[in-house]
């Protein structure tokens, strides 16, 4: 697909994003800026991080046969198409999917603030939804419970016959949520989470999110039983200039869990970082992606956070899910070329292996596949009119 020259970049939406969440005075120009700056991501001295995996982002190698027989065709002879949706919100809220014990496929539809239930043959069946902003949703591991985030709140609904219905709702507390998983004990969201004395300073209007200068982790813990706060941890990029809101806007992660396995994977949004933990928070492995052209932000102390000026290519973390039964992730990446608007976006599908942090390219070109299991694969493809089709495989 190529980008039309009069239509909004995908990085200027980002630079839009940025400027709504972390504030007005990051998108004064450069020449307000003063000379004391800091870039963003920091150098991470990657010899002392332990259990580390390195890997070239621009030479994965494509995965192998042995690989390959887990899935379904992914070929396009073999897909229906189950959705349209418009962009441009779908640029930085990427499409979401799952799919339940019944083959039933989940997609996230921002435009309208719901979650689509699609049966395996691709017909839509129902929707729930958010009354605010729709960021992202999850399964229970038993598929018995449908976790909807939305900017404030999280939606619980429950599966009763046939159909998920609402069933109660809780303050998450946080800035700059991303993502959402669940395992059988706990719900991991990822963004700026508040202590729960904060939270509930902020639920009962008594201050705002930006009174409270903490952040201890992009991935916060609630419990499954009482949606009580539990626990933050996972990999924190810090401000230069210790400003809790540039700090989680620099650690925003896509999140998938693996209850069977024990982990959960992060990876980091903006940056080529991933890092694989036990469910209690204890870090397996670390994965730095060489040659990986994610955003470059920059800090001073007169305004807090801005990305750089468009004079580079850019590649973009779009979407994380945990493969059905399968001790694989797959990732979703999107780079833009930034020298001139007529240059085509591109996407790269990933599979990354959670017990030792192995990637391997998926041969599917232009599309990105945004949720896989043993007999089916979603696919989201860019339309020429900067739309967004949606296939299901199998």
């Amino acid at each position: 697909m190529e980008k039309r020259s009069g239509k909004t970049s995908y990085r200027q939406i980002l630079a839009a994003v940025v400027c709504l969440f972390v504030g007005a005075s990051a998108c004064q120009s450069d020449n307000d800026a003063e000379a004391d700056y800091h870039y963003h991501p920091d150098s991470t001295d990657w010899d002392t991080v332990e259990n580390l995996v390195t890997a070239d982002f621009r030479s994965l190698e494509q995965a192998g046969m042995e690989i390959t027989n887990l899935f379904p065709d992914l070929s396009a002879a073999s897909e229906t198409m189950i959705a349209q949706i418009q962009a441009p919100e779908q640029a930085v809220l990427p499409l979401r999917s799952d799919e339940d014990n019944e083959g039933n496929v989940y997609i996230r539809n921002s435009n309208e603030n719901t979650v689509d239930v699609y049966s395996a043959e691709g017909a839509h069946l129902y929707s729930v939804g958010s009354p605010e902003l729709l960021l992202g949703f999850t399964l229970s591991p038993d598929y018995q419970t449908l976790y909807v985030m939305d900017i404030n709140n999280t939606e619980v609904f429950k599966r009763n016959g046939g159909e998920f219905e609402s069933y109660d709702s809780f303050f998450h507390g946080l800035r700059f949520a991303t993502g959402i998983c669940a395992s059988n004990d706990a719900v991991f969201m990822s963004g700026q989470g508040l202590m729960p004395e904060a939270a509930q300073s902020v639920m009962n209007q008594e201050s705002s999110v930006e009174d409270h200068n903490e952040f201890q982790g992009p991935v916060t813990v609630y419990s499954r039983d009482d949606y009580e706060f539990e626990r933050t941890f996972g990999r924190a990029i810090e401000s230069q200039f210790e400003r809790a809101a540039s700090s989680a806007w620099l650690s925003e992660s896509h999140l998938a869990c693996f209850p069977e396995q024990d982990t959960i994977v992060t990876f980091n949004k903006h940056f080529g970082q991933a890092d694989a933990y036990r469910l209690d928070g204890e870090r397996l492995w670390s994965l730095n992606l060489e040659n990986f052209a994610g955003v470059r932000f920059r800090e001073s102390r007169e305004f807090q956070l801005a990305p750089l000026p468009e004079d580079s290519d850019r590649t973009y973390m779009h979407s994380l899910s945990a493969v059905t039964d399968q001790p694989y992730a797959v990732l979703g990446f999107m780079h833009t070329s930034q020298g001139s608007s007529d240059q085509p976006i591109t996407v790269k599908s990933v599979l990354l292996d959670i017990r030792d942090g192995s990637m391997m390219e998926l041969t599917r070109d232009q599309d990105l596949v945004t949720s896989l299991s043993s007999s089916s694969a979603v696919i989201q493809r860019f339309t020429e009119d900067g739309n967004i089709e949606v296939y299901l495989n199998r």
